[in-house]
């Protein structure tokens, strides 16, 4: 019996809150990332690193929630025509068994990722609209606008996707924002 209370009690305390951001200032992290601070809730907001995956695209996924729970979101950046596929919504919870994870939408996102590091990787990027055509075959939402900015209004939050641009294409329309 106290085994199982242990096991209980760790996974319990693995799903308390981590590390959040309670200053007043957004932290930046390295290569474009960014945490930012927590306003009234346990809730935390980040941005990865920027990643080359070529064709002048850039990608950054968008963290918002806390230890066990939250969305993920997918941020594809065109730095040649400016454009942004925004790859939404993809909410996850620990604790699912390896069924429910191989048939959720987590694991598709998951999916998509790999999907563009292997390519880019193989010297094959995707195009933004193989991108685009990826994520809608695994019925992942996306939405595209034209309005990069270094103020990209975000689920609340203001994100510089033009730092990624800057940073890999620095040539490019997207970086001169």
């Amino acid at each position: 019996m106290a085994a199982v209370f242990c096991l209980a009690a760790t996974v319990a305390n693995a799903c308390t809150p981590g590390d959040v951001n309670e200053n007043s200032e957004i932290e930046y992290l390295a290569s474009c990332g960014a945490v930012f601070p927590v306003e009234g809730t346990v809730n935390s907001t980040q941005i990865s690193e920027a990643t080359d995956i070529g064709q002048s695209l850039v990608r950054q996924m968008v963290f918002q929630g806390f230890a066990c729970a939250g969305s993920r979101d997918l941020l594809v950046v065109d730095c040649a025509t400016s454009k942004v596929l925004e790859i939404n919504g993809i909410g996850y919870a620990y604790g699912v068994s390896k069924r429910e994870h191989r048939l959720s939408e987590s694991n598709k996102f998951l999916r998509l990722i790999a999907k563009l590091d292997r390519r880019f990787a193989s010297d094959r990027p995707l195009t933004f609209k193989q991108v685009e055509s990826a994520a809608n075959w695994r019925n992942l939402p996306t939405s595209e606008t034209n309005e990069l900015s270094p103020s990209y209004e975000f689920k609340g939050v203001d994100f510089d996707l033009t730092c990624g641009c800057k940073l890999y294409y620095p040539d490019s329309p997207g970086a001169k924002l």
